[in-house]
């Protein structure tokens, strides 16, 4: 029994004459009777009668054939399912982000991107960079949006989606608002609000102020680029941020401007390298970067030198 003799089968059945089965698969009226005979012989059963030119399904027939739509009610689910898949219209997405990338941008993507796929199901987290890591190498989720690299990239592949300059915040009114730019000279005995000690952007920042011999005051820290602005808009000192990704998160109390020399950041792409990319996360990434681009775009100067990079290798 061959898939081909079940479908000339099916096809008489439905149409109720070779003539129209012959012609809906695409053959001859000889070659659906033979294919048919084929069937019968291998089955042991007589599917039909002719009685008066037209084919009339015996008992046996009229069984078989209810199996056989059962088989195909089965088999077109089947494609509409993996139609539906190969379109993303179901599926889930399991992403993470760091507190960097703020929760206004994190709310905007998942809201452009669940209003062009409302069938897709979406996991969100925000956890800091070291743990993003952890999450994304485990493969507990699809992909990760970052500020920061990891250290080990054996087990994470990154892909570069935009890179920025960092940025000094000032308290409103501060000595030096008057300034375009400001530089480690400009913040020679400033207070000053450090990232913690293990991060990443801590060491780069203190790297420009070694270079400089400048020496600040450090006895502020905070682990977070949210927690940093909130104690600048209180005064309690100055800092240097990575590119302001979210400047809805920079209230009118804070000041910014661009810090020179550039220490530049990526936003980054994670994803875990022992896991395929879906086409569902391939999806995510271009809507994320559809609309963090038209968001860039309508903000302020302190994002023109803002470096876009292809989303899809």
């Amino acid at each position: 029994m061959t898939l081909r003799q079940i479908e000339a089968f099916r096809a008489v059945m439905i149409t109720g004459s070779i003539t129209k089965a012959a012609s809906e698969l695409h053959v001859s009226q000889p070659a659906v009777s033979r294919i048919l005979a084929d069937l019968e012989d291998s089955i042991g059963f007589k599917l039909f009668a002719r009685i008066n030119r037209t084919m009339i399904p015996t008992d046996e027939g009229r069984a078989f054939f209810e199996d056989v739509e059962r088989s195909f009610t089965g088999l077109e689910e089947l494609k509409r399912s993996a139609q539906a898949i190969g379109a993303c219209f179901r599926g889930r997405v399991r992403v993470i982000f760091v507190p960097g990338v703020g929760s206004k941008i994190i709310a905007d993507v998942i809201e452009k991107f669940k209003k062009e796929n409302p069938e897709i199901a979406v996991t969100v987290e925000v956890e800091p960079s070291q743990r993003l890591f952890e999450l994304v190498a485990t493969k507990r989720f699809d992909v990760g949006i970052s500020t920061t690299l990891p250290t080990d990239m054996g087990s994470i592949k990154v892909r570069r989606c935009a890179q920025g300059s960092a940025v000094c915040i000032l308290p409103r009114g501060h000595r030096l608002s008057k300034q375009k730019t400001i530089s480690p000279q400009d913040l020679e005995g400033e207070s000053f609000i450090s990232f913690c000690s293990d991060s990443i952007a801590r060491n780069r920042i203190d790297a420009e102020f070694i270079k400089a011999e400048v020496t600040r005051e450090l006895q502020i820290e905070a682990r977070t680029t949210s927690v940093i602005i909130s104690m600048v808009e209180s005064g309690l000192g100055v800092s240097i941020i990575g590119p302001v990704f979210d400047l809805d998160r920079v209230s009118e109390h804070v000041e910014v401007r661009p810090f020179r020399p550039k220490i530049h950041t990526d936003l980054v792409f994670l994803y875990p390298t022992a896991k395929p990319e879906s086409l569902i996360t391939k999806r995510f990434t271009h809507s994320v970067g559809d609309y963090l681009r038209s968001y860039f775009s309508s903000t302020n100067e302190f994002l023109d030198d803002l470096h876009w990079e292809s989303l899809i290798g």
